[in-house]
């Protein structure tokens, strides 16, 4: 299953995904990462560090933007 990826409405990256050890692992290496239980989805900061990181570890991953995806490009690009 892949990677779905979103951009909130309050500006941080909400990421889910079928529970995999090595996926949370990798979630969990990323600084101001949070697991919320409503949405059961992992939110992490917004910012270009984060996207970046997620790009690194999740490369060899199937990735689904759910919106904003040309949010996470921009990022990726150094343009934000």
């Amino acid at each position: 299953m892949a990677v779905q990826l979103r951009r909130a409405e309050d500006g941080s990256v909400r990421v889910s995904f079928p529970y995999d050890y090595e996926r949370v692992r990798k979630i969990r290496s990323i600084p101001g990462y949070r697991w919320v239980e409503a949405t059961k989805e992992w939110q992490l900061p917004g910012d270009e560090q984060t996207v970046d990181k997620l790009a690194e570890l999740f490369a060899e991953d199937d990735v689904v933007f759910e919106s904003g995806a040309d949010w996470f490009i921009r990022c990726l690009m150094g343009d934000i």
